[in-house]
């Protein structure tokens, strides 16, 4: 120990006092000690915060997803006041993406490498690059007529009449659209020749003759329409682009009609793993069944409703995330692909955080 003397105001030596070694050794720890520890919070709270970040954007990424499919959902099937059983949607149109609308309103496919189950929408080509659709997931294609579309101005004289119909200034008609024209008894799907518009009055072109003379009957409570014909696909499809990690990112996409390039596939949600879907069919004692979607042997006209399961993944990778867990989606079980023992459905095992979610909606045209 180290002795310093000095001559105080009275002249009286003082004696001062140094450090010891262990002394200094002792301070040194206990500051190692107390950085340490704040380290160790600041990275918790780090790792808490972006993981509560990487929560919430999945959170927000699936609920848009779902918001948009639950639209569609319940609108699938729907033709104007003249939906039923018993109403034959008539197909005037050779680009046309149904040949039998009844089948084709609703439905799912098991997505392969090249092929789907129980086949691809008709019409449609899937991309190759950027959406291109991720083998062993499922696909949901619905199709409907949007609601409320234009009242008709004046009867029909003739089944080849160009169609008159009312303005209404938040409704667009397109020629390279399809378009339903609809009573409360007859329905056809056609495309328009031309389009054109003159004051309060659209003149639709007609490009075949319609299966009947449609007319302004008071009958019908919601008169004579024409509205847009909507064919959509849902499906996972790969974004082409990759993580820090180098791991693919996929993402949800729908494809609505015309299937082509110049209308190519919308990205919805990134993030998106796996999606596997459930309809609910109704039986003969009015209980309801769930059964895989591309099971192709169930009538579109009994699906009363369609669960939705979708796996949403983190952009990044995070430690200590469980890579091995298997995860519940609309009712099927979905393992990593490491240690997937012939299950169908599967997702790529790495350290990146997912989060499953299940929604269920109802067909309201098949609900009665």
């Amino acid at each position: 120990m180290t002795k310093n003397l000095s001559y105080g105001a009275n002249g009286a030596y003082r004696r001062y006092k140094g450090f010891s070694l262990v002394e200094l050794m002792i301070a040194v720890v206990l500051g190692a000690i107390i950085i340490g520890g704040i380290a160790s919070i600041f990275i918790g709270v780090a790792k808490s915060s972006k993981l509560n970040e990487a929560v919430a954007h999945l959170q927000s990424n699936a609920r848009f997803a779902l918001d948009a499919m639950a639209r569609d959902v319940r609108a699938a099937g729907f033709i104007g006041c003249a939906t039923g059983d018993d109403t034959v949607l008539n197909i005037n149109a050779a680009s046309a993406p149904t040949t039998n609308f009844a089948a084709t309103a609703i439905t799912g496919h098991l997505v392969g490498n090249g092929t789907w189950l129980p086949s691809l929408p008709h019409g449609y080509t899937p991309p190759t690059a950027v959406g291109a659709p991720v083998a062993g997931t499922h696909a949901l294609s619905v199709q409907f007529a949007e609601f409320p579309g234009l009242p008709m101005y004046s009867s029909m004289s003739s089944v080849l009449d160009d169609v008159r119909l009312e303005s209404v200034d938040d409704v667009d008609l397109a020629t390279r659209d399809l378009v339903v024209i609809s009573d409360c008894s007859t329905a056809d799907l056609f495309a328009p020749r031309s389009i054109s518009n003159s004051g309060s009055v659209v003149t639709v072109g007609t490009s075949s003759p319609m299966s009947k003379l449609y007319t302004l009957d008071t009958d019908f409570p919601n008169g004579t329409r024409i509205m847009s014909f909507v064919s959509s696909i849902y499906y996972i499809g790969d974004t082409q682009r990759t993580n820090t990690s180098g791991d693919n990112i996929s993402s949800l996409y729908v494809q609505h009609y015309p299937y082509d390039s110049s209308n190519p596939p919308i990205e919805l949600s990134e993030g998106v793993d796996q999606m596997i879907l459930e309809f609910g069919v109704k039986r003969s004692d009015d209980t309801v069944l769930f059964v895989e979607a591309n099971d192709y042997d169930v009538p579109d006209s009994d699906i009363t409703s369609v669960r939705v399961g979708l796996l949403m993944g983190s952009l990044d990778r995070f430690e200590d995330v469980d890579a091995s867990r298997v995860y519940s989606l609309a009712g099927q079980s979905v393992e990593p692909d490491t240690l997937s023992a012939g299950n169908t459905f599967t997702y790529v095992s790495n350290d990146r955080f997912r989060m499953p979610f299940n929604a269920t909606f109802n067909v309201r045209n098949n609900s009665n």
